[in-house]
């Protein structure tokens, strides 16, 4: 636990004082708290990935890309509700709610993906398929 903390206060340490590293992540991930923005940009650079657009794999599947073969998926934290009904002696129902935080590897970057259709211009993120369909004397020719 003491290497995260550590590597989570290396990490704070560097968005503070190295100009350009927040608005670089808040750029990139700009629908996200600032420490999910902080946690997909770090690991974003660790692997050497360029931060862009983040979806789930059936979120890049629905925009019509596929996520690349190999591909690691990144992590964020997010909230998990969970709700329990109790009865009392007297036979009322009370509902309580916990909210409890997970790291969940469940995303993907752009860089991470490769187009499945022709890109339209209202969804320019899309284009022609990356090698899902490549005949087979060009496999593996790059």
């Amino acid at each position: 636990m003491t290497a995260s903390v550590s590597t989570f206060a290396d990490l704070l340490q560097s968005a503070v004082t190295e100009p350009g590293i927040i608005s670089g992540a808040y750029s990139a991930f700009h629908n996200y708290s600032l420490g999910n923005q902080l946690l997909a940009w770090s690991q974003c650079a660790a692997r050497g990935i360029q931060p862009g657009p983040i979806a789930t794999f059936m979120g890049w599947k629905e925009k019509g890309r596929h996520v690349k073969k190999g591909e690691k998926a990144i992590t964020l934290c997010r909230p998990v509700t969970v709700k329990r009904t109790t009865t009392d002696d007297v036979g009322g129902e009370e509902v309580q709610a916990a909210t409890f935080f997970v790291h969940k590897a469940s995303w993907f970057v752009l860089a991470q993906t490769g187009r499945c259709r022709p890109a339209t211009d209202a969804d320019p993120l899309v284009g022609p398929c990356d090698g899902a369909r490549r005949p087979a004397s060009h496999r593996g020719a790059l």
